[in-house]
Formats: structure tokens, sequence, C-alpha cells
């Protein structure tokens, strides 16, 4: 994933540029709101870097600080982006670069913005308070700035690293991530949409994941979510003319499509809710499946019959559920996916009808 190849490759800002923020934010004396601060940065990510830091109350935190000039470059970037996409003629016409281009914009804007991410990952703790699983960490809104924002310090295995973790480990961690996945759209239509495996750590000493990074989450509306229920739904009950019904109603498909396209777009959905699938008898089996063969053939005929744009919605939400994917086929997950899938549905319609 070229996103995450970023990340990881992230330069260190200098340290005149990063004593020059401190000062900005903190003020001249900032080394006395810690008791400790380690100047050399422990991870970078695409738009910052995190340090380890020790509060005057002796509380242990991860302070990440943006690179300046990020947020007003993006949409010069962008542009230059698209240019380069068009000169060379190397974009499909099928994935509507205006939109997408759009769309990734508003959300790295999003990201830059860390006051908001703080009240994101806030609300993500009071939504998760009750969890025996999941844990996410306290803001330290005393230490959040416009550019800056700490939170408590976690520790674990990043997901990406469970591979030689026993088996029973890596299904209890993906099965987690795939109702993570589905709970946070179908329960509380706010989801953390970035899937980076280094924004979920394993902390196999009290069997939790943290989770981390919430600067990509975002809201879905009520009626947008009901419809895309729907649509899974039908795909896991194999009920074809509902999922084609409830595509155009949400904006998959405008309706004037040919019967390539219409088959494709079936076949397709059918493969991302084949872990739904109704039929499957035992747990789904990540590390034993075709789910991204399947798709990435159906690709080139979706790109060339495409009539519209998916709804703004998919780029984020089909971004994390294919993560979460990604990461169950990497631990070899075996999942009960359906019965997940299942329980959630039920929940989802109980007392409506």
């Amino acid at each position: 994933m070229a996103l995450e190849k970023a990340r990881e490759e992230a330069n260190i800002m200098p340290q005149s540029q990063l004593m020059k923020i401190l000062k900005a934010e903190y003020g001249r004396n900032w080394r006395e709101k810690f008791i400790e601060f380690n100047e050399k940065p422990f991870a970078a990510a695409s738009i910052g870097q995190v340090h380890f830091a020790i509060g005057k109350k002796g509380e242990k935190m991860a302070i990440k600080i943006q690179y300046p000039g990020v947020a007003q470059s993006i949409d010069s970037d962008l542009n230059n982006l698209k240019r380069l996409f068009e000169y060379f003629k190397i974009f499909p016409k099928g994935l509507y670069i205006d939109e997408l281009i759009k769309n990734l914009g508003n959300e790295l804007k999003m990201e830059c913005d860390y006051k908001q991410e703080a009240q994101k990952q806030t609300l993500f703790k009071e939504l998760f308070k009750s969890d025996t699983y999941f844990n996410i960490p306290e803001i330290k809104m005393d230490y959040c700035t416009n550019l800056i924002i700490a939170s408590e310090f976690i520790e674990g295995v990043n997901v990406d690293e469970l591979d030689e973790f026993p088996q029973h480990i890596r299904d209890l961690v993906g099965s987690k991530i795939l109702e993570l996945c589905l709970r946070e759209l179908f329960e509380f239509n706010f989801m953390q949409t970035d899937p980076n495996p280094a924004n979920f750590f394993y902390d196999h000493q009290i069997n939790k994941i943290n989770l981390i990074d919430f600067g990509a989450a975002r809201k879905f509306e009520k009626t947008f979510v009901d419809n895309y229920m729907k649509i899974v739904h039908a795909a896991a009950i194999n009920d074809k003319d509902t999922l084609i019904k409830y595509s155009k109603i949400i904006g998959f498909l405008n309706g004037l499509e040919n019967q390539i396209m219409i088959d494709a777009h079936t076949q397709a959905t059918l493969a991302i809710a084949l872990p739904f699938n109704i039929n499957n008898k035992d747990k789904f089996d990540f590390g034993n499946q075709n789910l991204t063969q399947t798709i990435y053939k159906l690709l080139p005929t979706m790109l060339k019959h495409r009539l519209k744009a998916p709804p703004t919605e998919i780029y984020s939400l089909h971004r994390k559920l294919s993560g979460a994917y990604l990461i169950c086929i990497k631990l070899k997950s075996k999942v009960d996916s359906k019965g997940l899938f299942f329980d959630i549905y039920n929940k989802f319609y109980k007392g409506r009808i």
C-alpha cells in the first residue's frame, strides 16, 4: 500500500524545526511542561512524527507533532498529482479522478486538524468505555494544540507483526478487527476509516487491542447506513434482485448500466460479502480464500462500463473494510464472520420490525 509505505519512509523533522514548533505551540519555556521529553521520535507518519514524553504529573504520553506547512500544501499537491495523471494518461476513466482527488483532499485536511482529532478520539473512548477488548488511549488536552496532539502512551505489538503468534491469537485479533469495522458502521455510524495496521496494537499481556490515530474518523448518515446494510445483507443471502435495487438507491448504479456492468457489480458485491454468506458452514478461512483475485479480475470490466462515481462515503468505508480483510488475510485468521454479521444485523433491526 502506497500510503503505508509513505508513512514508513517519512523523514524525521530537522531538530531546529522541531524546536521552533515546540516553542511556538507551548511557549519559550516549553520544557517546563515535562519531566522528560525525548527529542528523537519513536514513530513517523505521513504528516507528523511521534515523541515519548512524561508530563509534570508523571503521566507517560505519546506526543504527535505535525510537519509544518502540510495542511496548506494539500490542494496544490493534489492538483499537481491530478495533472500528472492526466498528462501521462495513466488514470483509468472509470475511477473518476475528480471525485477521488476531492475525497482524498477532504480526508487529508481532516487528518491535519489535530483539535478535531482529539475530540474524535475522546468520543471513541466514550463509545468503547464498557468494551472488554478494545482500549482507546486517553487524550491529554492540556498538551494539545493546533499542531500537537498528546495522548496516553500505550504498549503493544503492531498487528502486522503477529505472524508468528499462535493461531488462536491470530484468529481472535482478526475476528475483533472485523467486528470493530462492523460495529463502527452499523452500531455507531462513526468509523475510524484508516486501516493502517500501525493503528492497531495488540497488548498480549492484557489481551487487548489499543486503537490509535483518529484523524480520518468520520460520521456516516443513517440513511446511507440503512441502505448499505440492505446491500450487504442481500449479498450475504444471495438475493441479487435486492442487491441491485439498493445499489441503485444508494448510488452505486444509476439504472442505465448495461448487463455486463450490472453482472460485474453483482459479482464483486457477492465476493466482498462472501465472509458473511449464509451458506458458510465453518469459520471463514481468510488465509485460504480468493477474494482479492476475484475482485481484481472484475475491476477492468467495472472501470470500462461504470457510468457514475460511487457514493462519496464508499471511498473511506471500503478503504477500512478492505484494510480489515487484508489484516485477516495476512494473519491467516479463521473468523466466524457470518455469525458476527448476522448478530449485528439482528441487533440493527431489533425493535424496528
